[in-house]
């Protein structure tokens, strides 16, 4: 291990190949795509024979293709990108998208216990938080977004479940809402109702990224 410090900003682009120092190409590998949502990794790299160190961006969160001479590496962040990057602010391990996403949008709802994917990085664990709207027809209902790695339950109005409750028939409620997420950015979904009227909605604020502290990537 070796501290690695930059000591002026870097700009680095992801969409060519790396080379050392600023206003260079970032990519550890291949070539960016442009039409399939990927995440790409931002890791902080060092070479110890001289020193110098510079950053590199890779779809691996955990085991980027190194430069030459390079033996160090750290994850940093991670950023998402489509046609083009989904820009954010970040506050410590807090990402916030600048615009939210509406990732769910699903009517004639079960009981079923479905998986959704949410617009966070791929390849790593995240909290992904976000809006929850939960629309119920003709009963009193609720709704529990989970982490797949947990045990389905059931949601109940009238219980502490974690749930977002219509505690009213026929209405709506909005809520927060923070789940942890596998690492295909997925939460799992479960209303309490099934009815041509029960809709789901997901909006994705953001997700909280820890970067490698506590034994994580």
């Amino acid at each position: 291990s070796s501290l690695m410090r930059l000591t002026a900003a870097l700009d680095k682009q992801v969409d060519s190949a790396w080379a050392v120092g600023a206003a260079t190409g970032g990519l550890d590998t291949g070539s960016i795509n442009n039409t399939t949502l990927i995440s790409y990794h931002l890791h902080l790299i060092k070479r110890t024979d001289t020193g110098v160190v510079d950053a590199l961006f890779s779809t691996a969160p955990s085991a980027p293709v190194m430069p030459t001479s390079y033996t160090l590496r750290r994850r940093v962040g991670s950023i998402i990108r489509e046609t083009t990057f989904f820009p954010f602010t970040q506050w410590d391990d807090q990402f916030h998208l600048n615009t939210m996403i509406l990732d769910v949008t699903a009517t004639n709802e079960t009981t079923a216990a479905i998986t959704r994917t949410l617009t966070v990085p791929t390849g790593i664990n995240v909290i992904a938080e976000g809006m929850a709207q939960v629309i119920a027809s003709s009963a009193v209902g609720a709704l529990l977004i989970s982490d797949l790695a947990s045990t389905s339950q059931d949601p109940v109005a009238n219980s502490a479940v974690g749930s977002i409750i219509v505690a009213t028939a026929a209405s709506q409620i909005g809520a927060y809402f923070r789940c942890r997420t596998n690492t295909s950015a997925q939460v799992r979904t479960k209303r309490q109702n099934t009815a041509g009227g029960e809709i789901t909605r997901i909006a994705t604020r953001g997700w909280i990224d820890v970067r490698g502290k506590g034994g994580g990537l």
